[in-house]
């Protein structure tokens, strides 16, 4: 039906003969376009340069996209056509998947976020679909996809280290899918936004550590890049200057970088006398290290982000700032659920939220005879 391209860039061509299929009538408002790979196959061509295509026809208003469904033909010009994208739209609203996206599924701050926020959603009639992309900006970019192409309500995702605006613009903006980000902001990205106070925190860290007599004291974390990570140093840099102390750059230590260990041993034969721990991951090298180094000597005081599941035994003190995952999850999921109650266009207009939520502090003590660590 559709095998005739005249010369020219095929993707125009295949947009000029389906605009005068929809135009024509012989393609009516309301019937479901032929599935993508058909119609490529039909057109000779790919799939990719097929999209670019239908693309330009849905910016037009004569194709409206519903996932999970297909691709209807609509008309800007016709009144069918804008009793048709109302109904399409309510038919969107009431797809009850929304998409959760998380760095790590082991690390215990994404776990309870997940927790809170699924609680909500289940409570308020909605089902979550989980995206774990284990730090890999093309597995976020793909589950970023898979949410918009299944048609999800809506999204709550948690940046990792090196996430970027771009996919989120691309699969989330573009498609006019409502989404919260949680525990960590991405710069360039606007969007409603559900954290804690980082700098405030480490701030409040490193100064009990300075006032219980500490001078030489490191901040570990696994990714400088990290907005949290990077936050939390600004906290520790301004505790030090706040009580007259100089910024040994020396001290401040990215797991991730592979002179670390290196580094931390050199540290602590310097005789480091406390440390602020950024990440979980960081703290859990940081106990074994200490383990093997100081049997039976005192430790250096450890002020550290988030209790990891697991921690080596031994008998030592390390007090926790912990962010309120659970907390975080349900705040995020009540405010993407009251914007899917908002139209689009309120969307627009609506400023977007930052809920900043404070930290809980802990003092653990372990010791060999504990069996949770």
């Amino acid at each position: 039906m559709f095998m005739e391209i005249s010369p020219g860039p095929v993707y125009l061509n295949i947009e000029k003969k389906l605009r005068e299929e929809i135009v024509s009538g012989h393609l009516k408002v309301g019937s479901k376009l032929t599935p993508e790979p058909e119609l490529a196959k039909q057109f000779g061509t790919s799939r990719e340069t097929l999209r670019k295509a239908l693309a330009i026809l849905t910016r037009d208003g004569f194709l409206i996209r519903v996932p999970g469904r297909g691709t209807f033909v609509t008309n800007p010009d016709d009144k069918t056509s804008a009793d048709f994208r109302s109904k399409i739209y309510h038919l969107r609203r009431l797809n009850h998947a929304i998409g959760i996206l998380v760095p790590s599924v082991t690390v215990s701050v994404y776990a309870g976020i997940i927790k809170g926020a699924e609680g909500y959603f289940r409570k308020h009639g909605y089902h979550a679909l989980l995206g774990n992309y284990d730090g890999q900006p093309e597995k976020e970019m793909s589950y970023l996809e898979m949410f918009a192409e299944r048609g999800v309500a809506g999204v709550l995702a948690c940046p990792g280290h090196n996430s970027t605006p771009g996919p989120y613009r691309k699969w989330l903006v573009k498609r006019k899918v409502p989404f919260v980000l949680a525990a960590t902001s991405l710069a360039g990205l606007k969007a409603d936004l559900v954290k804690t106070d980082n700098i405030s925190a480490s701030r409040e860290a490193t100064s009990c550590l300075l006032e219980s007599g500490c001078r030489r004291i490191a901040f570990l974390c696994q990714y400088l890049s990290s907005s949290n990570s990077s936050e939390r140093l600004t906290g520790y840099r301004e505790a030090l200057l706040e009580h007259g102390q100089a910024v040994e750059e020396n001290y401040i230590l990215e797991r991730s970088s592979p002179e670390y260990q290196e580094k931390l041993l050199a540290i602590l034969k310097e005789q480091v006398e406390g440390f602020v721990s950024a990440n979980e991951s960081t703290t859990m090298d940081l106990v074994l290290t200490l383990n093997k180094r100081y049997k039976g000597r005192r430790w250096p005081k450890i002020m550290a982000f988030d209790r990891p599941p697991l921690l080596a035994p031994g008998r030592y003190a390390i007090t926790f700032f912990h962010q309120p995952a659970q907390e975080i999850g349900q705040e995020a999921a009540e405010i993407l659920l009251q914007r899917l109650r908002e139209q689009p266009s309120q969307r627009r207009e609506t400023r977007r939220k930052t809920v900043i939520l404070p930290v809980r502090r802990e003092r653990f003590r372990f010791s060999l005879l504990a069996r949770s660590f």
